[in-house]
């Protein structure tokens, strides 16, 4: 299999993914209670608001609870904010972005209350920016060579950029040679790592 084949279908199972994940968002907004959402970390519900500076041009929207309480929600994640009176999927729900979690309050990007934690955009996107550039100049041939499963190491020693290209004011210590000569020597399976699979709650504003 060719580098840029190799790529293609790593995007094409990344797309599979986001897809699920999605459907499996609004599958959980559709049947699960305010409640069951809370509880599992996926909704924070009763929330303050307020205005908070600017996000690239979008308003910077403060929510906040009283206490700090357990949650999935992580910076990048994609939101459905509403009030806590209407349900996420109806019209009139806003969409918002992660910008900063802290114990007692989230950060959002939105032009506009209740949370709703759907995909994190910005894993998928730098899951397909790296995909993207496998099959140029990006990885070098040894690197490559792993990831495809290459594992004739006269091959592999064979290739004219078989060595690892690192900035010059990165140097490797003697444990980060010996740790990246087994790499080479022999062989790992990568496994793109996705978002966990989450959904989302309520909160009012």
């Amino acid at each position: 299999m060719t580098a840029d084949g190799w790529a293609a279908r790593q995007q094409e199972l990344v797309n599979i993914e986001f897809q699920e994940e999605k459907r499996q968002v609004e599958e959980r907004l559709r049947h699960w209670p305010v409640e069951k959402l809370v509880a599992e970390g996926l909704a924070l519900s009763n929330l303050q608001v307020k205005r908070d500076g600017e996000f690239f041009g979008d308003p910077l929207i403060e929510f906040s609870f009283p206490s700090a309480q357990p949650h999935d929600f992580q910076s990048g994640d994609w939101l459905l904010a509403s009030k806590s009176s209407k349900h996420p999927l109806l019209p009139g729900a806003l969409s918002a972005q992660v910008v900063d979690v802290q114990p007692t309050k989230i950060l959002c990007a939105m032009p506009e209350w209740r949370l709703d934690r759907g995909v994190n955009y910005v894993t998928f996107r730098r899951i397909s920016e790296a995909l993207s550039s496998f099959g140029g100049n990006g990885v070098p041939g040894d690197v490559r060579a792993i990831l495809l499963g290459h594992d004739d190491l006269e091959e592999r020693n064979a290739m004219e950029d078989l060595s690892l290209q690192l900035p010059s004011e990165i140097p490797l210590d003697d444990s980060q040679h010996e740790a990246r000569g087994a790499c080479i020597r022999e062989g790992v399976a990568f496994i793109p790592e996705l978002p966990r699979i989450v959904n989302s709650g309520n909160s009012a504003g």
